[in-house]
């Protein structure tokens, strides 16, 4: 148990892992978007609960932008929010920006990529939840 407990206490968040790795930052902050470019912008959010609600709104901002004069979308609160996060267009953007950024991963640490791996699968799923 004690082993454990040591291990976990080592183990870094996926934030301490962008911020001190200059290559990966570079990496992630010259992509296109998503959510670990957003992540690599926003390396002070406090936990990955509030930078999810902070992507998602951004999200929702660049749909609303995209579509604000289009009669077909309905606007009213939660069903803005879930045409903006379950819109196909938005799960195809995530898994282009995660095709891109893979291979760009083949050079990190294994505890790294596994651990960005598992952050964006995480989000994918979610995504993919909703639409």
């Amino acid at each position: 148990m004690k082993i454990f407990l040591q291990f976990c206490a080592m183990k870094q968040t996926i934030s301490e892992i962008i911020s001190q790795n200059e290559d990966l930052q570079r990496i992630l902050l010259t992509q296109d978007g998503g959510i670990m470019k957003y992540l690599a912008e926003c390396l002070d959010a406090n936990g990955t609960a509030a930078l999810s609600s902070d992507y998602q709104n951004f999200c929702v901002g660049l749909f609303f932008e995209k579509n604000k004069w289009d009669l077909r979308v309905v606007w009213e609160g939660a069903n803005m929010r879930r045409a903006a996060l379950g819109d196909v267009e938005h799960l195809w953007r995530e898994l282009r920006f995660w095709s891109v950024l893979k291979p760009l991963l083949t050079e990190m640490p294994a505890e790294t990529k596994e651990t960005i791996e598992e952050f964006v699968e995480q989000y994918l799923s979610y995504a993919y939840k909703l639409h």
